[in-house]
């Protein structure tokens, strides 16, 4: 089987959608099937030597939130057409966003007669409530721009959402109906979904952590020290204001004894370390910039703690499927992410976001190591379930029923 997947991120950029593509990637190929990535070129336009790779060319000057932008043309569209003429048939093209390579994904699809699946990841309604300017007059223009080049027959409830919101659903459900099916990570995602009025098939299939990666896994990480005194926290994701780094540096400043070492990198970064300097907290809080998936789970399993402070935003983390992976314990806020990990394994925060309600949950694993360890044991026992390789086959089936229908 040819698999062409269409993503608005190129591989080499940071994020939890590019991790969940190269980790979608590499199943199939694992399963013997062909794939073509359609995407952006990398981040400073250098020259990327992935065979199996097509770049669109980017906007000039255009770079939101640091990443380059593709638009949905008739020339891009030629010039991918052109290079998938050169490649063997294709069985399914998989959209994976819905920005300009996601609208081209789609136009090449009902061109030419390509069974199409769209993976839906992110709340966009609030990714923009935090990351936009001025939100609603952006969405509303996004909406207008996603209009003109794939028409908007839908009508969308708005439910409770302000018009921020209600702007970003438009886009992200009209967007949805385009396909013959449709994929989310998360069951409390595909609810959303149905309620924002989605007619189209959607199916519930999970991230994963690539096989060859969860088998070079210890299996049991090093056991928290038999002391109270110390606790090591590990924060991972963009350096973004949905992702909470800063609330999650003010709680473990507060803690005596409470170390934290924030990967990722972002438009915060700056801000970040400058309230590390301002603050006396250098020897405690470490910024440690974008390093890779194995580096990332190496690092955790050398942690007590993740730190996961966001709430409202993320559907299925691919973060905390690496925390599963690598046995760490995890503290988080958001009670819909509590289908992304074993009930034993994380502890939810009791008073919500705030600070206080951070710093409260750390303390409380500070001062138990034994409920430490029973929550890495938990985290161990649930690791096959987060292997690629058993979610890979789900997609598999998908496609099949999709190319047979």
């Amino acid at each position: 089987m040819h698999v062409v997947i269409f993503v608005d991120f190129h591989d080499t950029s940071v994020g939890g959608v590019q991790t969940s593509v190269r980790g979608q990637r590499k199943g199939l190929e694992d399963l013997g099937h062909q794939v073509t990535i359609v995407s952006p070129p990398p981040v400073g336009n250098v020259a990327s030597d992935d065979a199996a790779t097509i770049c669109v060319p980017a906007m000039p000057f255009l770079r939101p939130n640091g990443f380059p932008m593709v638009a949905p043309t008739k020339s891009n569209e030629r010039f991918i057409e052109a290079h998938l003429d050169t490649r063997p048939p294709i069985d399914i093209i998989h959209v994976q966003t819905n920005m300009g390579v996601g609208l081209l994904g789609v136009h090449i699809a009902r061109k030419r007669s390509i069974p199409l699946v769209q993976t839906m990841h992110g709340r966009d309604d609030v990714f923009a409530q935090n990351t936009y300017p001025f939100p609603r007059l952006m969405t509303m223009v996004l909406r207008s721009i996603h209009r003109h080049y794939l028409p908007h027959k839908s009508i969308v409830p708005q439910l409770h959402d302000d018009m921020t919101a209600h702007n970003a659903w438009q886009v992200m459900i009209n967007h949805a109906q385009a396909a013959d099916y449709v994929v989310v990570p998360s069951h409390h995602f595909s609810v959303k979904f149905k309620q924002h009025g989605l007619t189209r098939p959607i199916e519930v299939i999970s991230n994963g952590i690539s096989d060859d990666v969860v088998a070079h896994l210890p299996a049991q990480t090093a056991q928290s020290p038999a002391t109270s005194a110390y606790l090591r926290v590990i924060w991972c994701g963009r350096l973004s204001p949905e992702k909470r780094p800063l609330e999650s540096i003010e709680a473990v400043s507060q803690i005596p004894g409470c170390q934290l070492d924030m990967y990722g990198n972002g438009p915060l970064a700056d801000e970040l370390q400058s309230y590390i300097d301002v603050h006396n907290v250098s020897d405690r809080i470490h910024l440690k910039g974008k390093v890779t998936q194995r580096e990332i789970l190496e690092a955790m399993q050398k942690h007590d703690v993740l730190l996961y402070p966001s709430f409202g935003f993320d559907n299925q983390p691919m973060v905390l499927l690496e925390a599963v992976a690598a046995g760490t314990p995890i503290v988080y806020c958001d009670p819909d992410l509590a289908e992304c990990m074993p009930s034993a394994g994380g502890l939810i925060t009791k008073d919500g976001t705030t600070v206080e309600a951070l710093t409260s949950a750390l303390k409380q694993l500070l001062a138990n190591p034994k409920q430490r360890t029973q929550m890495r044991q938990a985290m161990h026992e649930h690791r096959s379930k987060i292997v690629q390789s058993y979610h890979s086959k789900k997609m598999i089936t998908l496609y099949e029923r999709v190319i047979k229908s």
